[in-house]
């Protein structure tokens, strides 16, 4: 009698966190299925502030298969003909009239801004974070996600998700050692071709006080290239 209701006490105490982790999950299991769905194709222009202060304005075509994503560099001009390719883990670029790509780490900045390679080419938070419920308002989840290794560009992240919707709304970005070092804002809510999503995404970067302004042109989900064509002979 005394085991059964240990038993019954250890799972009545078990079930409400079990509940509430499964919550978390699913969370951003939809906001996964709205902003980085399996198959995707998207149009990016990013304004990025050097440190000199001076603004340079890259336009991106990005392509996603699953696990796999490419990025081709549509302007400016210099640039065209640049691309990069994220095959599971491993991300290379390959540079206009250069006939090998070379690997490039998933934490460098992405073309000297404030988004990292990641930011961009590695989109799934349900792959890469064990989240939990911190707290929440009538309008947002606040949720910390965990890496799972540390493969992981950021440690941790403290996530603000909206509750009508599950759109992102705010992301802060922790090193292991618990130092803030970017600050993600999403706004501009609109239907981008047949979605509604935050078509501007501000990366703030607490370093060097410098910001990144990704605005996004296209967004149409189911709609990809070939597998082949995300083969790194292939780039």
């Amino acid at each position: 009698m005394r085991s059964s209701f240990i038993l019954f006490l250890a799972a009545a105490l078990l079930a409400p966190l079990d509940v509430h982790a499964q919550n978390a999950n699913e969370i951003i299991r939809k906001t996964d299925a709205i902003m980085a769905p399996a198959l995707l194709t998207m149009e990016l222009v990013m304004d990025v502030e050097r440190t000199s202060g001076e603004h340079r304005v890259y336009g991106m075509l990005i392509q996603r298969r699953d696990e796999n994503t490419r990025v081709f560099f549509l302007a400016p001009p210099v640039e065209k003909g640049r691309k990069m390719l994220r095959r599971n883990d491993d991300i290379w670029m390959l540079l206009p009239n250069v006939k090998r790509p070379v690997r490039v780490s998933a934490k460098q900045e992405l073309m000297g801004g404030d988004f990292n390679n990641s930011d961009v080419l590695r989109l799934s938070l349900v792959r890469d974070y064990n989240p939990k419920i911190l707290s929440e308002t009538a309008e947002y989840w606040e949720l910390e996600l965990k890496a799972k290794d540390r493969s992981i560009t950021y440690d941790r992240v403290i996530a603000r998700i909206g509750k009508k919707d599950y759109l992102p709304i705010q992301f802060h970005y922790f090193t292991e050692s618990g130092k803030k070092v970017r600050e993600l804002s999403y706004s501009n809510v609109m239907k981008v071709g047949e979605t509604v999503i935050p078509a501007t995404w501000t990366m703030f970067n607490n370093i060097t006080n410098r910001k990144s302004v990704a605005s996004v042109k296209s967004f149409e989900p189911g709609k990809t290239a070939d597998p082949n064509d995300f083969l790194l002979e292939r780039m």
